[in-house]
C-alpha cells in the first residue's frame, strides 16, 4: 500500500462528507502514528510529504479542515470555488501584464 492509498483509506472510513473534516496536524500525527502498520519506508512523514501524497486525490478543503467529499453537492461547490480562484488569478495576470515600469527608473531616483 501507498501512503497515497492510505490517505485514501483513512478518508474514506473517518473523514467523508463536509461534516466530517479534519485538520492537517491531526491528519499527519495519525499517519506518523500508524505508518509502522503498514511498513512504509519512513516511519515519520513531513506535512509537505503529506500533501504531494493527497494533491491527486479527491479531496477538498473548507476553514473547519479536509474531507473526502459525499455527495454531487459537495463536489459541485468545490468546483466553483476553484473556478472563482482561477478567475481571481486571471485577473491579476491581466493587472500584471498592462503595468508598465519606467525603463529608466532607477536612473531617475540618483538625481
Amino acid at each position: 500500500m501507498t501512503l497515497k492509498e492510505y490517505i485514501f483509506e483513512i478518508f474514506k472510513l473517518s473523514f467523508c462528507g463536509k461534516r466530517n473534516p479534519v485538520k492537517r496536524p491531526k491528519l499527519l500525527n495519525m499517519i506518523n502514528y500508524t505508518a509502522h502498520l503498514h511498513d512504509f519506508p519512513s516511519l515519520k512523514f513531513t506535512d509537505r510529504e503529506m500533501r504531494q501524497a493527497y494533491e491527486d486525490l479527491p479531496i477538498c478543503g473548507s476553514s473547519k479542515g479536509l474531507y473526502l467529499p459525499e455527495t454531487q453537492a459537495e463536489i459541485d461547490e468545490q468546483i466553483e470555488l476553484h473556478w472563482k480562484k482561477i478567475y481571481s488569478y486571471f485577473r491579476k495576470i491581466d493587472v500584471l501584464r498592462h503595468y508598465h515600469i519606467e525603463s529608466d527608473s532607477v536612473q531617475r531616483k540618483l538625481f
